[in-house]
């Protein structure tokens, strides 16, 4: 983090967070959320947060199948099946960078 800057709040999409301390990053998949950053704290705010080391591609799979079986009628329904198609590929794009088995 460089010191001295602005305020900041954001919001976050689906997708990988990473998180650098002391030489080291941990990586995690958060669905959405927030960003607050202040007085040289980050801040994040997000209903679900998983290690990115435990999403699978047959996750990211799944997932997509369960968006495109959605139904698209209305504006919340179609709102609803876009967060899942983009929760899908943030899945897919974090499961891409673990290591296979």
């Amino acid at each position: 983090m460089l010191h001295g800057r602005a305020p900041l709040i954001g919001r976050l999409g689906a997708g990988e967070l990473r998180l650098k301390s002391a030489g080291t990053v941990k990586r995690w998949f958060i669905e959405a959320g927030f960003v607050q950053v202040r007085s040289n704290v980050i801040t994040v705010l997000t209903a679900n947060a998983k290690p990115a080391e435990t999403v699978t591609t047959e996750m990211a799979t799944t997932a997509a199948d369960q968006a495109a079986a959605l139904p698209t009628t209305n504006a919340v329904e179609r709102a609803n099946k876009t967060k899942a198609r983009d929760r899908a590929a943030g899945m897919k794009k974090v499961a891409a960078k673990n290591p296979t088995a």
